[in-house]
């Protein structure tokens, strides 16, 4: 979780990005299983071996901050050349990603097939110990994933985290060097092992079929949870905690259901048989997410309702664990039973049980890499998400038929009926399921129209329009923009100050669309170039809906639309810019933090030209969360003001002094002075109005205190901070910390 964070400020947010760095992760600890599974055999003192790859671990983890501190001041070097070709920059990126990460996610797959050998040292045994080791490293995976989501990195922040961790893989590593004079191998073990041979083999049919099965089985289960991951940001919020929610119910199920199956895979049942049943629930589980999202508002209406149980969705944390739950949890306990069963077919019987064991999990690891890509890249832009998972359980239904038929018993025939039977009652299932966007839609918007949607490659986005005629664009579950009155007309304002404050801003660069008031606001006044570097396309296609409030902004040529991530895009662009803005994102949502940081801003000032500004919306909706919001852009912006309701900053190089004379030439063309008309400002005096403090009025009401950084992203964790973001609005009308006396930036 911490490395993905700090890789992202280098690569950015987008699916791409996120993938590069799943990539280049799980490659290490494909490569480290494979190795380590070689490695083990050849060892007499595991739990030593074991104990290096810890320290190794912890050690080259606490040099990572630097590394991608580096990163950030290489990538820019090299990808400027490349202009902004994904398909050129995928592979720089894997490159760059897998260099730093190569050896400690190595390292990190070399544990398992370790450890299992330290685990033969008293009984011989792989089946028994397998299921039991994975569950327990996938229990701490999930304890990884709470304790940094919900608390270190709020709390701690990433450097003070990496280093707990690092701490924690050294100690694992000390500790192992202690116990291993408890685990040696004596000679009678080795002979023991060495002798096991054939006895209670699986055929070899089976074997391959089953390492091949496991493969792709991973890659089932990673584009099963790409496509799980769109299919519940239409209903969870779209807070962090929602996405670490997710991915700690998606663990939990493998290692409750690898934990599950162990006691039982000694047992000399017909495994592949059994595996190729798994395969088959899998498939069903596809549906039932579907049935379970589409009723979602029933069953939360029945917990609600149900003594005892309503606590379990009476606040938003736990409401997204019941959601994650009921969708995902039954088909990730079946995925985690895999292992070990995969596991006992693949090694039962044979000498080298730790090289097969790093063989088999390396095949699943590489067909995750895969199966990431798959879901991400393919399946949800060509497909969207329900036929998404017909495609996998159709897969998964597949790998179920290649185990069936590589059993042993019973009878081809009887194997081949049961498959026919399968697909059959599979094929009523699917017939009869619900129509999920559709059950999504009327539950979530019973008295409203659906008036368009597209599942893009980054997101979900909608149009609504309620009873009461407005129209509201959608990205997933998170209301961007709509066309009430007053909204719009405030967004106008929020983009037409920065260009009466500075009349000869040409040059624009927004973060963000939404709903392109902004942008067709600022280009209805002529001579400007609006630069818009926006994260999904579908938000693009989306506000041509809102055609007659935003001029059109999407036909307009003046607007240069790029598909990416705005960070990222400044961090590599050597482009200079009059104006940088942003659409009014949400500083709570996920990976909002990016755009509200420090290090942010130094990447906004750096792209501005010598007379250019920054115009930052701020929500004055906590008193904490707004004065630390403060403080940070004032520790980089030289010079700052606010205006219209205390929620608009400006930043610049140089002074901020508005001369109403050359502000009124902003009226002359008749577009613009339209335009500024409906946005409230009729003559330059109305601008002078909507003044409301200096830079040292700003200090001091904001007074000392912490700051948002990269490494410090907070707000974004606002469960972190004392109010958690539900505290009592800033007082920002009174006390009188603010003049709102424009003769101080009012040039006489």
């Amino acid at each position: 979780m911490l490395w993905v964070r700090l890789l992202s400020l280098a690569f950015g947010v987008t699916v791409f990005a996120v993938t590069v760095v799943l990539a280049s992760f799980m490659a290490g600890l494909a490569i480290g299983s494979f190795a380590g599974g070689r490695v083990a055999e050849r060892l007499r003192r595991p739990l030593f071996a074991y104990g290096v790859a810890e320290i190794g671990v912890g050690l080259i983890a606490l040099a990572t901050p630097a590394g991608f501190a580096a990163l950030q001041r290489l990538y820019p070097l090299l990808s400027r050349p490349l202009g902004d070709d994904e398909a050129v920059l995928f592979p720089l990126r894997v490159l760059l990603a897998f260099v730093l990460l190569v050896i400690p996610t190595t390292l990190m797959g070399a544990t398992l097939p370790i450890i299992v050998r330290s685990s033969l040292a008293h009984s011989g045994e792989l089946a028994d110990r397998i299921g039991l080791l994975y569950a327990a490293n996938t229990f701490g995976a999930i304890a990884g994933t709470m304790v940094a989501g919900f608390w270190l990195i709020g709390d701690l922040g990433i450097s003070r985290s990496i280093q707990l961790a690092a701490a924690v893989n050294v100690a694992v590593g000390v500790l192992s060097f202690g116990m291993q004079r408890w685990a040696v191998l004596p000679e009678a073990t080795h002979e023991r092992l060495a002798e096991t041979t054939e006895r209670g083999a699986f055929s070899a049919t089976a074997r391959r079929v089953t390492l091949i099965a496991y493969g792709l089985s991973g890659l089932c289960s990673f584009a099963y949870e790409v496509v799980w991951t769109r299919m519940l940001a239409l209903v969870l919020d779209t807070s962090i905690y929602a996405f670490v929610t997710m991915l700690s119910m998606v663990l939990v199920g493998i290692a409750v259901g690898s934990a599950a199956v162990s006691p039982f895979v000694r047992r000399r049942w017909n495994w592949p048989l059994i595996f190729a049943g798994i395969q088959v629930l899998i498939a069903a589980g596809a549906l039932w997410a579907i049935w379970a999202v589409a009723n979602l508002a029933e069953a939360r209406e029945l917990m609600a309702e149900t003594p005892g149980l309503r606590r379990l969705v009476a606040s938003p944390v736990r409401l997204n664990f019941f959601v994650a739950a009921l969708t995902i949890l039954p088909s990730t306990l079946l995925i985690g039973a895999t292992f070990p069963i995969a596991a006992r077919i693949y090694t039962a019987g044979l000498d080298r049980s730790s090289e097969r064991l790093g063989e088999i999990y390396s095949v699943n690891v590489f067909g995750a890499i895969f199966g990431s890509a798959l879901g991400g890249f393919v399946l949800l832009p060509l497909l969207g998400t329900q036929r998404s998972l017909l495609v996998l359980s159709l897969a998964s239904l597949g790998i179920a038929a290649a185990l069936a038929l590589s059993a042993e018993r019973p009878a081809r025939p009887a194997r081949l009926t049961l498959a026919a039977a399968t697909f059959a009652a599979f094929a009523m299932l699917w017939v009869s399921k619900p129509d999920l966007y559709q059950a999504l839609f009327r539950a979530r918007f019973a008295e409203a129209d659906v008036l368009w949607f597209r599942e893009g490659l980054e997101t979900t986005v909608s149009v609504v329009r309620a009873d009461d005629g407005i129209r509201t664009l959608y990205t997933n579950s998170r209301g961007q923009a709509n066309d009430e009155g007053g909204l719009v007309n405030y967004h106008r304002r929020i983009a037409h100050v920065p260009l009466l404050v500075r009349p000869d801003i040409r040059e624009v660069l927004i973060v963000g669309l939404g709903g392109g008031h902004s942008a067709g606001s600022i280009l209805q006044h002529p001579g400007t170039q609006v630069q818009v570097v926006e994260l999904s396309e579908a938000v693009i296609d989306g506000a041509r809906h809102f055609a007659n409030i935003n001029y059109n902004v999407v036909e307009d040529t003046n607007l240069h639309v790029k598909i990416g991530d705005g960070r990222n895009h400044l961090l590599t662009t050597d482009r200079r810019y009059d104006m940088i803005t942003s659409d009014t994102v949400q500083p709570w949502d996920a990976g909002s933090t990016n755009l509200y940081s420090a290090e942010y801003y130094r990447l906004v000032l750096n792209a501005l030209t010598p007379n250019g500004v920054m115009a930052q919306w701020i929500a004055p909706q906590d008193d904490y969360q707004y004065k630390t919001m403060l403080r940070t852009f004032l520790s980089v912006f030289p010079h700052v003001t606010m205006w219209l309701s205390a929620d608009l900053l400006i930043g610049s190089h140089e002074p901020i002094v508005v001369d109403l004379a050359e502000t009124a030439r902003r009226f002359d063309p008749p577009s613009a002075r339209a335009a500024l008309a409906q946005g409230g400002f009729r003559t330059p005096e109305d601008l002078a109005g909507t003044f409301v403090a200096t830079r040292e009025e700003i200090e001091a009401f904001a007074g000392p205190g912490p700051i948002l950084s990269d490494d410090r992203p907070m707000i974004e964790y606002y469960r972190s901070i004392p109010s958690r973001g539900q505290g009592d609005p800033p007082k920002v009308f009174e006390n009188g910390f603010f003049s709102r006396d424009p003769s101080k930036v009012v040039k006489p």
